[in-house]
């Protein structure tokens, strides 16, 4: 008997396959086709049949299937029959001595069970903001952007959309990306520059290149003002940050040599300069507000963390020198020439009045607008996140961060970018091993939603248990 006749898992099967391709490997070439240099299998007898057969499992009829495993949103939905909060387990919060107010207390001599709200459950008008919350959610492209076809507000329901799958797709976007600094729209739309843009662009560029020229001559320019000892500090960096172009623009054009680079920085860019809707450049994927008005998707939100020097009002002596996290929002993709020699890929942005609610979340203020003096960044310094309506407040917006792509599928080295994790467990700080060893038993029960009833058999068996009353 020949490999071939065997069972396809047994060893011997296994070495007349490798068996077959080495001789093919060996023969390449040789003739139009490779043929098989076994004999084939002689018809098989109903022993051999039976033989082969023997311990297969028969996969006709009825089966049981593994049932999918709950998701926390019925539990929070307290949707009848697919919850985790039931009866039983709140008699092994009971057996286990832990959450007292949370365990069920039988009803007189009756077989009726009566347990109290827990912290997490939900009134009806919470259970419709909940929902509203991802039916009117933008999610960044290559996330759980479909997630609004899943939400049901009037029946208050979240279907079809596993939360496995939602926590892969936002937390572990790990989908082939664009090459760094890649633009969605090759071509772009040639425009002028304003003055007042023209001014901002070029302001940003040279205090932000990096160049060690140009870092030297800024520090010149400072020392500069300094000496103007009868000004405020304040008035002194400003006129510092306004001024500095056009010093600098004569001070090279003084010098006899200088090198090419800081020639062109110093002239400043060209006029003209391309314009695009989309960007993609640190593993993210960009668009301008516009163009999100447009998508499902939201692909427009920014942070920037600078060293940024901060005054506390005009006649403030000391000011303080730190990192500042900026929130905002892309309104404009440009691309300024410097002549030729290089160009430089910059987004005009809103940036967003920021603070933090009771829980640690950092959230923004869409409608307050702050540094409007200084709108652009350079496309390399930002990081993107998304904003989340707050559904109480809808002026206020939640941040979340969202993870870069890979800029490659081979995932090697540098080419993997670190990972960016969401606000939600950071932010707040939680610390859930100090959970259970609460001694307030009351902030694991609500008393503002009524106690559920639940109905048991005289075998211990639990037959209904109702939803709790809204």
């Amino acid at each position: 008997m020949t490999w071939v006749s065997l069972p396809k898992y047994s060893e011997a099967y296994s070495d007349g396959v490798i068996d077959f391709v080495r001789n093919a490997l060996d023969n390449f070439g040789q003739g139009d086709e490779i043929r098989c240099p076994y004999s084939s299998p002689p018809p098989l007898s109903g022993m051999d049949i039976e033989e082969l057969l023997h311990g297969y499992e028969n996969c006709f009829g009825k089966r049981n299937l593994k049932k999918r495993k709950r998701g926390t949103n019925w539990t929070l939905l307290n949707i009848g029959g697919k919850m985790k909060d039931h009866l039983n387990a709140r008699k092994d919060l009971e057996d286990m001595g832990i959450r007292k107010v949370l365990h069920p207390v039988r009803i007189a001599d009756t077989n009726k069970f009566e347990y109290r709200a827990a912290n997490f459950d939900m009134t009806k008008k919470e259970k419709e903001s909940f929902c509203s919350v991802f039916f009117n959610a933008k999610l960044p492209h290559g996330t759980a952007s479909n997630i609004s076809r899943c939400v049901q507000i009037d029946e208050r329901k979240i279907f079809g959309f596993l939360s496995a799958k939602c926590k892969t797709k936002t937390n572990e976007n790990k989908s082939v990306g664009y090459a760094i600094g890649s633009r969605r729209n090759k071509d772009g739309i040639t425009v002028e520059l304003a003055d007042k843009v023209w001014v901002n662009a070029h302001r940003y560029v040279l205090f932000n290149c990096g160049n060690v020229e140009i870092e030297k001559l800024i520090e010149d320019h400072r020392t500069l003002f300094e000496s103007h000892g009868k000004s405020k500090k304040y008035d002194r960096e400003k006129t510092h940050t306004q001024e500095f172009h056009n010093w600098l623009n004569d001070e090279v054009g003084k010098r006899s040599e200088s090198s090419l680079e800081l020639l062109h920085l110093a002239r400043g860019p060209q006029r003209a300069a391309k314009k695009f809707r989309g960007y993609v450049v640190n593993g993210f994927r960009f668009h301008t507000k516009k163009r999100d008005a447009k998508c499902t998707t939201q692909n427009s939100g920014v942070i920037l963390t600078a060293l940024t020097t901060s005054f506390a009002s005009s006649k403030d002596k000391n000011p303080t020198v730190g990192d500042v996290t900026y929130y905002g929002a892309i309104e404009e993709i440009i691309e300024v020439d410097y002549w030729g020699a290089f160009t430089v890929v910059l987004f005009r942005c809103c940036w967003y009045q920021k603070d933090k609610d009771c829980h640690g979340l950092t959230r923004v203020n869409c409608s307050k607008i702050v540094q409007k003096d200084d709108p652009f960044v350079l496309a390399t310094q930002v990081q993107q996140v998304f904003y989340i309506q707050d559904c109480i407040q809808n002026s206020l917006y939640f941040v979340v961060k969202k993870l870069p792509r890979e800029n490659n599928d081979k995932g090697e080295g540098s080419d993997v970018l670190e990972d960016v994790c969401g606000p939600t467990m950071q932010d707040a700080e939680l610390d859930f091993e100090l959970q259970n060893q609460l001694t307030d038993d009351n902030c694991w029960c609500r008393d503002d939603i009524p106690s559920a009833q639940c109905l048991v058999s005289y075998s211990g068996s639990e037959e209904e248990n109702d939803e709790l009353c809204e």
